[in-house]
């Protein structure tokens, strides 16, 4: 899991690329190929991929880093891929050499307190492209419905949308009221739009 010090391809995209996703990936009817193929589009190979595992212990890491290399591999086979384990210090080094980073989910809490230790990370991202899933996705909106808590919450901001991830889902105890949730952050703050997206579902936009 040692960091590869590869220089990110001269940029893409004149604008940063947010990929959010409701959540499991390999969930989707496709076992998540599109959103793969999405989040390679336009890289030159090799791509360097920066996976960030903030939103979970660090037990989990070693474990979760395998998993998602595995989902990469097995949906872009015969693509050139360099991954990189996001480390807690030296985030935004990292980030400069990545072509695509990836917020994978878990803890919403825990992701945000690992990248208040790396300021200027929201700078760093510009002209990426970068996925959240499930926490991640909760990450990177302006605001969200917190499923752990049953409460509207606030993202960084970078997508100006609301989300509920893992919508419709039936593998919450107690259950979530889904509907009651809709309404919730519809009518929280500012009118934006919502992105409720259900398990593997996902949405694009560039920023």
């Amino acid at each position: 899991m040692s960091m590869v010090r590869i220089h990110a391809h001269p940029l893409i995209f004149s604008m940063t690329k947010y990929i959010l996703i409701g959540g499991y990936p390999h969930k989707a009817s496709d076992g998540g190929k599109a959103i793969y193929w999405e989040a390679i589009e336009g890289f030159p190979e090799p791509v360097n991929v920066l996976i960030c595992l903030f939103a979970r212990e660090q037990e989990q890491w070693g474990k979760s880093y395998d998993e998602k290399k595995q989902f990469f591999t097995k949906n872009l086979p015969k693509t050139k891929l360099n991954f990189t384990l996001a480390k807690e210090f030296g985030f935004v080094d990292q980030i400069k050499f990545a072509d695509l980073l990836y917020f994978v989910g878990g803890d919403t809490a825990r992701l945000i307190r690992g990248l208040e230790r790396n300021p200027g990370w929201k700078k760093a991202l510009e002209s990426k492209t970068v996925m959240g899933s499930s926490a991640g996705a909760d990450l990177l909106s302006t605001y969200n419905y917190d499923l752990e808590y049953f409460k509207c919450s606030s993202g960084s901001g970078l997508v100006p949308v609301k989300t509920i991830v893992h919508y419709e889902s039936d593998n919450y105890t107690p259950p979530i009221g889904w509907r009651n949730a809709y309404k919730e952050i519809k009518k929280y703050k500012e009118d934006l739009p919502i992105w409720a997206l259900h398990e593997g579902e996902y949405k694009t936009i560039k920023i």
